[in-house]
């Protein structure tokens, strides 16, 4: 018998205040899949990652490592890291409080806790600001600390709602190098919803391209052509292949690399 994928949906369609916003999605992921969702504004991205997590009503079938979706038994595994985090940032609460409470009935024992919490922090190169109030912290350390908070349960899959939305060239890559390496470290499945088409062939080993419908989906190379893209965002827009975007280290890439790598449109 074939092992259940990490995340299996099956004709799902959302509607929300009349309005169709998904339909009839069908894809699944496999485990240890890292997977990143594209498409335009609008487009359902965070719909489709809402619908799974239960927090928007939907219709269809939707299977997490075998398992309906709505299970309880599913607490714990899995992981959610918010596009925004908004909080009161005069509220007196440290980073390692947060974790703490992301911890909920996990882990009664005081020590154990203290420990999985120092784990995660320097897992996301947070250790030094467990006792700093969240407030104060940059957009950057933030995220670092949402995505502590999304592995604290130690989850098997992890979904990001485009989490670097604001963030530089440069913080960017650092994230997507983050997130690679938790995946491997603790051999975690992921679902990432990003803007940014030309981190797909650095990182994704699945894409699925949305525009209210699955587009396509499958490996960047056989979804990331002209022809998929147009359907995504509309005539005019095309992959670019530059060359040395993908055989550069991004480290090295100049704007005009970037630029020539990325998704455009007139």
């Amino acid at each position: 018998m074939d092992a259940p994928k990490a995340l299996d949906i099956n004709d799902l369609s959302v509607t929300l205040g009349g309005k169709r916003i998904l339909q009839n999605i069908t894809f699944s992921v496999d485990v240890g899949d890292f997977l990143i969702i594209i498409g335009p504004n609008g487009s359902g991205k965070t719909t489709l990652i809402k619908a799974v997590l239960g927090l928007v009503p939907s219709s269809g079938k939707i299977s997490i490592f075998g398992k309906p979706a709505n299970r309880v038994g599913l607490k714990g595994m899995v992981g959610y890291v918010p596009q925004k985090f908004e909080f009161d940032r005069t509220f007196p609460i440290t980073v390692s409080e947060v974790l703490d409470i992301a911890l909920g009935k996990e882990l009664r024992e005081p020590l154990k806790r203290k420990q999985r919490i120092g784990s995660v922090l320097g897992q996301v190169g947070m250790a030094d600001y467990a006792h700093k109030k969240i407030g104060t912290l940059s957009g950057g350390q933030i995220q670092r600390v949402l995505i502590a908070r999304a592995i604290a349960n130690q989850p098997k899959i992890v979904f990001f709602d485009e989490p670097l939305a604001g963030v530089d060239i440069k913080g960017e890559k650092s994230f997507y190098e983050l997130i690679r390496n938790l995946k491997e470290a603790q051999k975690l499945t992921v679902a990432l919803i990003s803007h940014d088409v030309t981190v797909v062939n650095l990182y994704a080993d699945k894409v699925a391209a949305l525009n209210r419908i699955m587009v396509a989906f499958g490996s960047p190379k056989d979804v990331l052509i002209t022809q998929n893209m147009e359907k995504a965002y509309g005539q005019g827009f095309g992959i670019f292949k530059h060359k040395e975007c993908l055989e550069k280290p991004q480290e090295e890439l100049t704007q005009q690399d970037i630029e020539r790598c990325k998704l455009f449109g007139e």
